[in-house]
């Protein structure tokens, strides 16, 4: 390990040890250099190795084990995708988060409008009309959830399993952002017609194979965060 630069000191520490664990150079059950020999090592305080250890810690990562030391956990994938999603939805990137879905979401659609099938366009009508009951019935987790599975269904209309993996994968970690947009789009959108809801007018321009008016639908979709 080489020194670092004293500029987030705490979060640099946090990587390079993550990093370690990650890519297997400090294994699972193996006791973290301690607090001395990193301060010493990294050229650090050892309230800057600390913190960065705590932050291991609350990640699921490491352990503390009292008089003893800092060891590897048996990291459980669902757990981590479950932590780094309190680390991941700030309001600092709330921003940055919403350009990376409408991204994703345009690959997804790209492809989807080329292979979409009858039967993926009427799962997401299912989907849609679950989500507005529960829209009507003030049911976030309820919306959240059928949310989900209509954009996962834009995904599967690609036929490409990657794309679904990815969005399956990229949901467990940006979940709190798709259920705090749930949660603006119940209390801040009143109408009670389907038609006013951007998914569907989403779900009628995938149908019409609009790319650039898709793109408009998203952009829609992922920007009533900050305009509420």
């Amino acid at each position: 390990m080489k020194k670092i630069e004293k500029q987030n000191i705490v979060e640099q520490i946090f990587n390079i040890l993550k990093d370690k664990i990650i890519q297997g150079e400090i294994k699972t059950g193996e006791k973290l250099p301690s607090e001395n020999e990193l301060s010493a090592i990294l050229g650090v305080s050892r309230s800057s190795v600390r913190s960065a250890i705590q932050k291991l810690v609350d990640l699921g990562i490491v352990e503390k084990k009292v008089g003893i030391g800092s060891f590897v956990k048996d990291i459980n994938v669902n757990d981590y995708i479950e932590q780094m999603s309190e680390f991941i939805f700030t309001e600092k990137n709330i921003n940055d988060i919403a350009e990376y879905r409408l991204e994703i979401e345009m690959i997804n659609i790209k492809f989807a409008i080329k292979n979409i099938t009858k039967e993926n366009l009427d799962n997401m009508k299912l989907f849609l009309e679950k989500m507005h009951l529960a829209k009507l019935n003030n049911d976030i987790d309820v919306r959240s959830y059928y949310d989900y599975l209509f954009h996962l269904e834009i995904a599967k209309a690609t036929k490409n399993e990657v794309f679904v993996v990815s969005y399956e994968f990229i949901e467990k970690i940006l979940k709190q952002f798709t259920k705090e947009l749930n949660i603006i789009y119940v209390n801040n959108f009143i109408s009670k017609n389907i038609e006013d809801d951007v998914h569907y007018k989403l779900l009628k321009e995938i149908e019409n194979k609009n790319i650039d008016a898709c793109r408009d639908c998203c952009v829609e979709m992922f920007s009533i965060y900050k305009n509420a």
